[in-house]
């Protein structure tokens, strides 16, 4: 997959992306530089704002799978099963005709 930045691409497949992220540094100092200060404290708070939700992100553990107990549902099924068990239900009847 290409990333492009201004006129430069970027190959961002995992062979080339320490790669390709050194390269983007430069230029992003370099656009970076040609922003007026009003916008560059707008980045700044930006990256901060994108720091503060990574760390937020990362830190989060997923919750412990709850473990399944043994016997929850006994008594809930009634073996031998009834003889019309395979038979349509009354409710349905209307649907099946």
């Amino acid at each position: 997959m290409l990333t492009k930045l201004g006129d430069r691409c970027f190959n961002r497949s995992d062979s080339l992306r320490s790669r390709a992220e050194t390269m983007i540094q430069p230029v992003l100092l370099e656009k970076l530089a040609k922003l007026p200060d009003s916008l560059q404290s707008e980045v700044l708070h930006y990256i901060e704002f994108l720091i503060e939700k990574h760390a937020e992100t990362s830190v989060q553990e997923p919750p412990p799978k709850k473990r399944r107990v043994a016997g929850t549902m006994q008594g809930m099924f009634v073996l031998p099963l009834p003889d019309d068990f395979d038979e349509p239900l009354e409710d349905m009847k209307e649907y099946m005709e």
